[in-house]
């Protein structure tokens, strides 16, 4: 194993099943370029297996989130819509919440 600065980018994806086939998502550390790979995968395999009626993705662990984030919420929006499952957002730090505002993505997911 290679040693990383300890400024390096980091995020784990925590899966937790809710009664009333909801999943919560839980996402700790920054979704940017470098992880997002693990949080799109994570939330687009929550959906093909678990098959749920929601999905909350909860953000109050995630320090940082850039464009890349966004789009992997918005293509998970678009994985879920025709299956009928609900996805939201709850509990965006200050920072990642004014990034979904600006881009007016806070609004499609009941922020």
């Amino acid at each position: 194993m290679t040693n990383l600065p300890a400024d390096w980018p980091y995020l784990l994806v925590q899966v937790v099943q809710r009664p009333g086939r909801a999943v919560s998502v839980t996402g700790h550390g920054e979704v940017d370029m470098t992880t997002v790979h693990a949080f799109s995968h994570t939330l687009s395999t929550v959906l093909r297996q678990e098959r749920p009626l929601h999905i909350d993705v909860n953000l109050a662990e995630v320090t940082f989130m850039d464009s890349s984030g966004i789009n992997a919420l918005m293509a998970c929006r678009a994985e879920a819509e025709p299956t009928g499952c609900r996805i939201t957002i709850s509990h965006p730090r200050p920072m990642v919440h004014r990034v979904l505002t600006v881009t007016g993505v806070n609004q499609l997911f009941g922020l």
